[in-house]
């Protein structure tokens, strides 16, 4: 099982469109980027192997704010830059992804959480 958390605040992804393409900002490369050289390290460090087959990815978000607000930050825009920034670290597809677990609250110290665990599907 892969596990890592970050203590900083992450924000969701906030595209923007700009003569009809999708322009991403610059912080949220940054955050990608901090995530996929993390969980690097800990894919080191624990001598994990790359999933191969189904797996599920949870997800822990803690912000300052009321997670019921729509500043807060959808948790499907959490997935879907953290499923990205994982692919080709902690599995080889994010296609691979058959469970989504979301976890949102409020709390004093912002941070991200994520899990990613091998399914055993029959």
């Amino acid at each position: 099982m892969f596990e890592v958390t970050i203590f900083r605040d992450f924000r969701p992804n906030d595209y923007r469109v700009y003569k009809g393409r999708i322009v991403i900002p610059g912080y949220i490369q940054d955050q990608r980027e901090e995530l996929a050289v993390r969980s690097k390290l800990v894919m080191a460090r624990q001598g994990l192997k790359l999933i191969e087959g189904a797996c599920r990815l949870e997800l822990h978000i803690c912000r300052n704010q009321n997670p019921m607000k729509d500043w807060f930050g959808d948790g499907d825009n959490f997935c879907k830059w953290v499923a990205d920034a994982l692919t080709g670290i902690v599995y080889r597809n994010d296609a691979q992804i058959m469970e989504y677990h979301i976890f949102k609250r409020r709390g004093s110290t912002p941070c991200l959480g994520v899990k990613v665990e091998e399914l055993v599907i029959n």
